[in-house]
């Protein structure tokens, strides 16, 4: 009898840890540099079912435009993680030399290193949308060299703790909606266009897939995938335009972590996104992390629900034969 009790808590106490607590925990965090002004803002999120527990945080840096997320979740004795950054670069007035209306290298006229701008310090407000809380962090920096009215780019997230839609367009709790707007940028030429450069970062290597009005660039790892995605279309001056790209190889790059323990190789690739010129550009990509099947497995890549009952059955079996066995003797 100790044998089969031993058995049962070594088998099933990992997923029955898992089943107290359950529903979603959606927190804010604010970092200040040494004048108390905000520079980076995190939000995480936890969701916990009878089967797993889901984290997922968003870490945003206004001032450098960058945004990491991390997704951890843990099924009994099992556990993965998952993470992508992306990083808007540079703002690049180019002509179309090609005629292919995307930018190129070489056709550059003018450009703004996003890190070099004048950034206002972030805010953040409490929402809610179709009932589901959330939060949105915005902010704005300006072009330095912009004539008369500064030209200037707004970012926004949104992260919500469950599934919602924003706007038309649904957002699942592990997904961040990007808006970008870009206004009154100071072209130099009349017939030239404007491109965002935006480097993407994941541990796993992406691909490029198309599916109906949406670009993507997608890494998987066994059923998870990190991705950043954005529409077809964008709104230049209150019409809708056609959005162009052009995506480089993937670069990859080796970095120590901030305690020099773990050496890290991400895979980089660079997103151009072309819009055509106008007083004011609104573009919306998401990034975030898909789970693709079921998440909610045990050591065998069964659900825990089944992992569960097949530990019991164990346990019942050995107590059966245990008593079979005394009888015998």
């Amino acid at each position: 009898m100790g044998l089969a009790l031993l058995l049962f808590v070594l088998l099933v106490m990992p997923a029955f840890a898992l089943t107290g607590g359950e529903g979603r925990r959606i927190e804010i965090d604010l970092e200040r540099d040494g004048s108390g002004n905000v520079e980076e803002i995190s939000i995480e999120s936890t969701c916990t079912t009878r089967d797993q527990v889901v984290e997922f945080e968003v870490e945003f840096d206004a001032k450098d435009a960058e945004i990491e997320i991390e997704y951890e979740v843990e099924s009994g004795i099992r556990e993965r993680e998952a993470g992508v950054e992306i990083d808007f670069t540079r703002l690049i007035e180019y002509i179309d030399l090609d005629g292919d209306e995307t930018f190129d290298e070489g056709e550059e006229i003018n450009k703004f290193a996003i890190c070099d701008l004048i950034f206002n310090n972030p805010a953040y407000r409490k929402i809610s949308e179709e009932g589901v809380m959330g939060y949105e962090i915005s902010c704005y920096m300006d072009l330095k060299g912009a004539t008369q009215d500064k030209g200037k780019l707004s970012i926004s997230l949104i992260v919500l703790e469950d599934s919602a839609e924003v706007n038309g367009t649904l957002i699942e709790p592990t997904w961040v909606k990007i808006n970008i707007a870009i206004a009154d940028f100071p072209f130099k030429e009349e017939s030239s266009g404007l491109a965002l450069e935006v480097a993407v970062e994941s541990g796993v290597e992406m691909e490029y897939f198309q599916e109906r009005d949406i670009d993507e660039l997608k890494a998987k790892l066994q059923n998870i995938a990190e991705f950043f995605n954005w529409e077809t279309t964008a709104t230049v001056d209150g019409k809708i335009v056609n959005v162009l790209h052009d995506i480089s190889d993937t670069r990859r790059n080796g970095e120590w972590d901030p305690d020099g323990n773990d050496f890290e190789l991400e895979n980089e690739r660079i997103v151009y996104l072309s819009y055509p010129r106008g007083s004011c550009i609104v573009h919306d990509p998401i990034v975030g992390i898909s789970a693709e099947g079921s998440p909610a497995s045990g050591p065998l890549g069964l659900s825990m629900a089944w992992y569960v009952i097949g530990a019991l059955v164990l346990v019942v079996a050995i107590v059966v034969g245990i008593g079979i066995h005394k009888k015998k003797k």
